[in-house]
């Protein structure tokens, strides 16, 4: 009978538990999404302190005291992105009118050729045209006059979003600036606040979470660049009058693992076809598919660093959701989120219930790598350029590493 009681009341504690932890998720949800606002800002400001912050330790470790670093930072990134801006501005425009101009026309010919996908697939499928969708659009009815009365509301959600992009301009440089600044000092206090008998622990994975984060922010602008400016110079080269709008949307949807180059691909290739002739779309097309050889067999080995496997169903899983949530922001930030996901499951279900020490549990998820092997493509090609190589290995965290190599 005693047992029975026991038992009982265990399973009560239990079920109350989970209700108890649900209700706290819910209501974490809940106030997460009513300051929804500074998430965005946030995500920034942590975006620039993990780019930035290698060049600022560098000037640490050269007698330049941080906040002084973090001013330079600013000045030369800052000043290299304006002008850059200015350089490409009136290019952009240029372009973005040109492709507004032939909008219609690349829709149409991108539908037909859908159809034409269906109708060989035994599917009789008709899409309509712009003019048709437009037209459709445009004729007054009852939905149309609902959503005017609703005028309002839509000029309420406007200045909602056009909060956000203030809060996005001045805040996150300003956020990431102060970060910047104090980030040894902030790692130590959090440092502090662990008990001492977790603390080594919890700093080994706070410095393994900092690694995969700030490796894969950097290594993914790194791509998205050189991807952005092999693409534009190849399209330039082949003639394509849109070369920079699309090298630029190539670079962007680069940083979307497995979907983004096909994206952009697609999207060029419609262009050359629409804009040229089927030679000029096919040689885009492998002008695209060398790209991401050379990024996947060349590129990317060079500025990896530190990753964190995920399976690519986990990694198509992740873009759905985030997509679904946050759009396009979503997309780039579903895998990095997934990645940091999957270190502290990986770390807590390791050690604590497999028994492992936190030093063995933190080889089996985060990965940091050494130079390409000699012997790769990227290998023969840095040894071509006068890079001198040292043996390649794969390297774990050191518990004695110094602060400022965090991140």
């Amino acid at each position: 009978m005693q047992d029975s009681i026991e038992r009982i009341r265990r399973f009560g504690i239990t079920v109350w538990a989970i209700v108890g932890c649900l209700f706290v998720a819910w209501a974490a949800g809940w106030l997460l999404w009513k300051v929804h606002i500074i998430w965005l800002p946030i995500v920034f400001a942590f975006a620039i302190v993990y780019i930035l912050n290698p060049f600022v330790t560098w000037l640490k470790r050269r007698g330049i005291p941080r906040p002084l670093g973090a001013a330079v930072a600013y000045v030369v990134f800052g000043g290299a992105i304006a002008a850059l801006i200015i350089v490409a501005a009136p290019i952009i425009s240029e372009q973005a009118d040109r492709l507004g101009e032939q909008f219609p026309l690349i829709m149409d010919d991108a539908l037909a050729t859908t159809e034409d996908i269906f109708q060989a697939a035994g599917l009789d499928v008709q899409f309509p045209t712009y003019d048709e969708i437009l037209a459709q659009v445009s004729q007054p009815n009852e939905a149309l006059a609902e959503d005017l009365q609703g005028l309002a509301g839509t000029v309420f959600s406007l200045l909602g979003s056009l909060a956000e992009a203030v809060a996005l301009l001045i805040v996150t440089p300003v956020l990431a600036f102060y970060l910047l600044v104090d980030a040894p000092r902030l790692g130590q206090e959090l440092s502090d606040l662990v008990p001492d008998d977790y603390r080594e622990e919890m700093t080994g994975l706070g410095h393994n979470l900092s690694k995969a984060l700030g490796g894969f922010v950097r290594g993914q602008l790194a791509v998205a660049v050189v991807v952005a400016m092999m693409s534009g110079t190849g399209l330039y080269l082949l003639g394509v009058e849109l070369w920079l709008i699309l090298g630029i949307i190539a670079g962007v949807t680069n940083m979307i693992p497995f979907v983004g180059p096909w994206i952009s691909g697609i999207l060029a290739t419609a262009v050359a076809l629409v804009l040229g002739d089927v030679g000029l779309a096919v040689a885009v097309a492998l002008l695209f598919l060398g790209v991401q050889q050379v990024d996947n067999h060349v590129i990317s080995p060079l500025v990896l660093r530190a990753t964190v496997k995920l399976h690519p169903t986990i990694i198509i899983l992740a873009l759905l959701v985030g997509g679904s949530l946050g759009g396009f922001v979503g997309l780039i930030l579903a895998v990095p989120l997934t990645a940091l996901g999957k270190v502290l499951v990986s770390h807590f279900w390791r050690t604590r219930m497999l028994g492992q020490q936190w030093e063995e549990a933190s080889q089996a998820y985060v990965v940091e790598y050494g130079p390409p092997a000699p012997d790769s493509l990227a290998g023969r090609l840095t040894r071509v350029g006068g890079l001198q190589l040292q043996k390649p290995a794969v390297r774990h965290r050191d518990s004695n590493k110094p602060e400022a190599d965090a991140g």
